[in-house]
């Protein structure tokens, strides 16, 4: 129980990091759809790592932000429905192409660990659904049409920061295992 906990406060404790190191080195007015948005890049990282067990701490980094960043009192309905689907639309996506057979997440015979490919196709389903299901919360809440630019604007962001975490990530794993001496 106390390594879970360590685990979403930590998983929590990163999505606020990088959103505020990502918040100080952009435009104060542009940071909110930026060109590269990491968070979304820890959230496809966090849920491989940890699965659903890392979802409660996704859900509080996530409306923490908002309530630090953003901090209107009269948006915290939106700030709890856009947080409850940031959180929740990778798994559920996961779940449904596992209950169609497909487990993304399962690693294979021959190489005993998940295919690229399949990481790739959760961060680009994550990214796309993850931009539509913000633009419709929003637009909901506020009772406007679907801002479509901002559904752009998500995209953009969340697919260079999935690709530049991650991409990032792999690089590291790999220097590391560079620098391992052979065991030839």
């Amino acid at each position: 129980m106390f390594r879970l906990l360590l685990i979403n406060l930590a998983i929590a404790g990163i999505y606020v990091g990088l959103f505020a190191a990502q918040a100080n080195a952009m435009s104060e007015s542009l940071f909110w759809a930026s060109l590269v948005f990491l968070p979304h890049g820890w959230r496809i990282v966090s849920f491989f790592l940890f699965r659903f067990t890392g979802l409660p701490g996704l859900f509080v980094g996530h409306l923490a932000t908002c309530l630090i960043f953003f901090g209107n009192p009269a948006e915290i309905g939106l700030y709890v429905v856009t947080s409850l689907q940031g959180t929740l639309i990778l798994p559920a996506f996961y779940l449904l192409l596992k209950a169609m057979g497909k487990d993304l997440l399962a690693t294979r015979p021959e190489y005993p660990v998940v295919p690229w490919t399949s990481f790739a196709l959760l961060a680009a389903a994550a990214t796309l659904l993850n931009g539509v299901c913000v633009a419709l919360a929003t637009s909901a809440f506020k009772g406007a049409a679907i801002n479509w630019q901002q559904v752009g604007q998500y995209l953009v962001g969340d697919f260079t920061g999935a690709v530049l975490f991650i991409g990032g990530l792999v690089l590291f794993f790999r220097w590391q295992r560079g620098r391992q001496p052979s065991s030839a």
